[in-house]
């Protein structure tokens, strides 16, 4: 935690702030444990907002829709984006797909070169 009580966030993939004037500051704090300034702690996953046996059924509807024969499949959920959106590959013989599932919605989107 910074003097003015930002919480710097660090992960394999990223480094952002949470300053005091942010509407999740409280949630992090709580995730977090509490913290004091100069203080750094490991801090637990975010709990993810999203059913996995939906969105693993949405996945399956979108591979048939494609005509992409899931037998043989294999895939995962890599997590969630800022807007509680999934994230999640499929691999299907040659065919590898990044996906985009809505938080709301449970449609699929394909993310094109994807990662």
């Amino acid at each position: 935690m910074r003097p003015d009580g930002a919480i710097v966030v660090t992960s394999p993939h990223q480094i952002f702030e949470v300053p005091k004037s942010d509407a999740k500051y409280g949630e992090w704090l709580a995730l977090i444990g509490g913290l004091k300034v100069g203080e750094e702690k490991n801090a637990p996953p975010w709990p993810d907002p999203f059913d996995a046996a939906k969105v693993d059924l949405s996945v399956r509807e979108y591979l048939t829709r494609k005509g992409i024969d899931r037998r043989g499949c294999t895939g995962d959920i890599n997590g969630t984006d800022h807007d509680g959106n999934v994230s999640a590959w499929v691999a299907c013989g040659d065919t590898r797909l990044t996906l985009r599932i809505a938080h709301d919605t449970y449609g699929v989107t394909e993310i094109p070169g994807g990662r």
